[in-house]
């Protein structure tokens, strides 16, 4: 059994330009508004285009209606009736535009988590909302290298939290990341889990344990296990004909106060647990029981 720590964690931020594809679980949404603009009162985009249409279109119009009578009696002329038109149809366009652009949908179902500003406020760049997609939720977990290949898609994984102890959630394997972390020897995996009761929120810590299956090998306890001074060495002292015999080991997981030995020791053989600073290669030793 593979026991990793990891964060549960929505996806990255991402503008509403840049959405991933409907297959995947976009689950941080920050939407944005692509101009310069001021935040209106809360009164809805209908009412804010009718407070623009009365405000700006509405006298333009009036002008228009009133010189069209004019001009066919023949009291202005053509050019002048033109500008009015002119201007009057600027600002349908602007009316149009605001239609269009002053109202912001989400292309997620979830909440929102935070409100950045309030009526009346400049809008600089911060984004407007941002919505939260609770179910599912996504964990990011980094696995050693070792086990790339026992991690499969669709692999059941058993997720743990401190917050409700003794309760296991289920999700599965979701998205292997194709290359590794050179400097942490790591590898990403993100795990989907079902949050119907909603449970779980976003940035809870949690633990998620991947069946690896199982392997023998040779476990001895890590106290028994020291490191060369100035190198990566590993080594340990092996009992043998009443004699300390220095071994060099290459250690793989610790599980526990456990060690796997890889390579330098055989099964069955007597390892030296206590008085290690005062053994040395060829050292008499006497074993007590």
């Amino acid at each position: 059994m593979l026991d990793t720590s990891c964060y549960l964690l929505l996806s990255y931020i991402i503008r509403i330009t840049a959405l991933e594809t409907e297959d995947s679980f976009a689950s941080h949404l920050c939407i944005h508004i692509a101009i310069l603009a001021i935040i209106f009162p809360m009164t809805g985009p209908a009412g804010i285009a009718s407070q623009v249409e009365h405000g700006s279109i509405c006298p333009v119009l009036d002008d228009y209606n009133r010189l069209v009578p004019v001009y066919e009696a023949g009291g202005i002329s053509a050019q002048q009736l033109e500008q009015t038109k002119a201007a009057l149809d600027v600002q349908k366009e602007v009316l149009d535009n605001l239609r269009k652009n002053i109202e912001m949908r989400s292309p997620i179902a979830g909440v929102v988590t935070a409100r950045n500003y309030e009526a009346g406020n400049l809008f600089t760049g911060t984004p407007v909302l941002h919505v939260m997609q609770i179910n599912p939720l996504k964990i990011i977990a980094n696995i050693q290298e070792q086990y790339y290949p026992a991690v499969k898609l669709g692999m059941p994984v058993e997720i743990r939290t401190d917050i409700f102890p003794g309760e296991v959630f289920a999700g599965k394997v979701s998205l292997i990341y194709p290359a590794l972390d050179a400097s942490t020897r790591t590898f990403t995996v993100e795990v989907t889990v079902p949050n119907g009761n909603e449970k779980l929120r976003p940035g809870m810590f949690a633990r998620s344990t991947f069946n690896m299956g199982d392997k023998e090998g040779i476990m001895v306890p890590d106290v028994a296990v020291l490191k060369q001074v100035g190198s990566s060495e590993r080594y340990l002292y092996v009992v043998k004909d009443g004699k300390a015999e220095r071994r060099s080991v290459k250690v793989g997981r610790q599980i526990g106060s456990d060690v796997d030995i890889l390579s330098g020791v055989a099964d069955g053989e007597q390892i030296a647990v206590t008085a290690l600073s005062r053994l040395a290669d060829g050292v008499e030793v006497e074993v007590k029981e």
